[in-house]
């Protein structure tokens, strides 16, 4: 018989694996959203252009990267968001900052395939990933190492001079049928849990750090 302790511990880890299960599998999930393309002016004096990225599924990421995009325009920068189907050449760009959903645990396809496409162009560029996933609903050293993880084969094809780490948002009404019935089985709260205010932060320090970098 296994002891008290070992039982429960094994229990607890199941637990734990199957919580960050549901958090990949809700991440973003629903019908792929349609977007537009986005420009903001930035000082055209200063002649700097930027290109924000996204890979979404029900648009929580869209709209993170719409915040970026703004955000960043403030600091001086003309910034284009798009979708990353829309994008093809990268040759005007001097900064990309590439957003992903998670799903499944993983970044979205489209967007490792443009990483992988766009490898040597990227390359030339100053590079920031950002993810938006459920594990960050709650900021602990262990999600944010999960976080973190969900990067690697991004990083693995070009190294990023930054890396932003957001909580996403959880509408049942756009789950799968499969997300949804292990999102109810650990009582996911349904809610928007992104941080504005700590993205914005994370935006500021991207500015600052890219301004050193030109």
């Amino acid at each position: 018989m296994r002891p008290a302790s070992h039982s429960r511990a094994s229990r607890s880890n199941t637990g734990v694996g199957l919580l960050f299960a549901v958090l990949a599998l809700t991440a973003c999930t629903g019908p792929e959203l349609k977007t537009n393309s986005v420009h903001y002016e930035g000082d055209r004096a200063a002649a700097k252009r930027a290109l924000v990225v996204y890979g979404t599924r029900a648009g929580s990421t869209a709209e993170v990267a719409d915040f970026v995009g703004k955000r960043l325009s403030e600091s001086g920068w003309s910034v284009d968001v798009e979708a990353v189907q829309a994008v093809k050449n990268l040759d005007r760009y001097q900064a990309v900052v590439i957003g992903s959903a998670i799903r499944r645990g993983s970044v979205l396809p489209e967007v490792r395939e443009f990483v992988k496409s766009q490898k040597a162009a990227l390359q030339k560029t100053a590079v920031a990933y950002f993810v938006v996933c459920m594990a960050m609903r709650e900021d602990t050293l262990e999600h944010r190492a999960k976080a973190e993880s969900y990067l690697d084969p991004l990083r693995a094809e070009v190294k990023p001079i930054e890396v932003g780490l957001f909580a996403g948002a959880v509408d049942y009404a756009k789950l799968e049928g499969g997300s949804k019935m292990m999102a109810r089985m650990v009582k996911l709260p349904a809610g928007d849990f992104r941080d504005w205010t700590a993205i914005g932060a994370w935006v500021d320090s991207l500015a600052a750090k890219l301004q050193g970098a030109f």
